[in-house]
């Protein structure tokens, strides 16, 4: 997903996430097309709800973008807070609003602009059902709302949801085979996660089976990402079918890495790659879903400069 995000309850059948994402890192990439070129910028937002760089990079976005002709740029990203392609945004009665930082709501700036969004983004039921399980991990699952209703083949559904769209997709050999391989790949996670034989089970009653106070952590952040390289695949099946001349990518790091891979098998050079630079973070609670160094502090990147992607937008074919 790319992000961590903290859940409040507002009403009884909705959550509210607060996270923010400034851009921290960034990937630059062409391949030929015909005479010219046609270019793949990737963005890589990292969480941080607190940091000032959100506000500046999300104007620096605007202003470049509000340059960009339409027809030249299409732009996909994992918005949690919009509606995803084929899907409309909720889980039964429960939904998630994420707002603040550069991607959530990305899709409403890319509206008001008249540019082409897809949010590949489709793991709502899984964020509604455990992300007050994850950021109130010491507390009992079920006094969550969406906990203790969602079932677990409500999470089943959307992967198998995304299998099956992989499946239908016309493309060529080396594609078909990567899709066929993340299949196998996750049916094999899915059973070890015990996903299919708690399928009628709530998520609350699936917790309790399968996991204990002690590990419960661990399972939930899995369960949150394991099949991760889905959305890779819907993104790299845009950017190969699409015939604008830049693909802009918004994600979690992870992410833009492994699309950047995965299209260097299809002819795609590096331009630029970034060189983030790291500040040592000593308190330790805002070091959620980073890595802590001998329990003493974490590494927090620092925010890019949104403007270097300008050459690439204008001078790009």
């Amino acid at each position: 997903m790319g992000r961590v995000a903290r859940f409040l309850v507002v009403a009884c059948m909705f959550f509210h996430v607060q996270a923010s994402a400034f851009i921290y890192d960034l990937v630059v990439m062409r391949v030929a097309n015909g005479a010219e070129y046609k270019y793949f910028i990737g963005l890589s937002d990292f969480h941080d709800k607190k940091h000032p760089a959100n506000d500046t990079q999300l104007a620096e976005l605007r202003s470049l973008l509000a340059t960009c002709p339409p027809e030249k740029i299409k732009i996909v990203s994992e918005d949690i807070g919009s509606p995803g392609v084929n899907h409309d945004g909720q889980c039964g009665r429960f939904f998630v609003i994420s707002e603040g930082g550069v991607l959530n709501g990305f899709a409403a700036l890319c509206k008001e602009l008249g540019l082409h969004f897809d949010n590949f983004e489709y793991r709502y039921c899984r964020v509604a059902a455990l992300g007050p399980v994850l950021h109130n991990i010491n507390f009992k699952p079920g006094q969550f709302a969406s906990v203790a209703t969602t079932r677990v083949s409500a999470l089943v559904e959307e992967i198998q949801a995304i299998l099956g769209e992989l499946n239908r997709y016309n493309d060529r050999p080396l594609l078909k085979d990567l899709y066929a391989a993340s299949k196998t790949r996750m049916h094999k996670l899915m059973n070890e996660l015990h996903l299919f034989e708690h399928a009628d089970r709530t998520v609350e009653q699936y917790l309790a089976a399968v996991t204990t106070d002690q590990n419960r952590l661990a399972f939930v952040k899995k369960l949150l990402t394991f099949d991760s390289v889905l959305f890779d695949l819907r993104v790299l099946h845009s950017i190969l079918q699409n015939k604008t001349d830049v693909d802009l990518l918004l994600a979690g790091g992870s992410h833009v890495t492994r699309v950047a891979k995965l299209l260097a098998k299809f002819g795609y050079k590096y331009v630029q790659v970034g060189k983030p630079g790291f500040t040592k973070e000593y308190n330790l609670k805002n070091c959620v879903g980073n890595h802590v160094v001998d329990g003493q502090y974490c590494e927090q990147p620092k925010p890019i400069d949104i403007r270097v992607i300008k050459d690439f937008l204008s001078d790009s074919p």
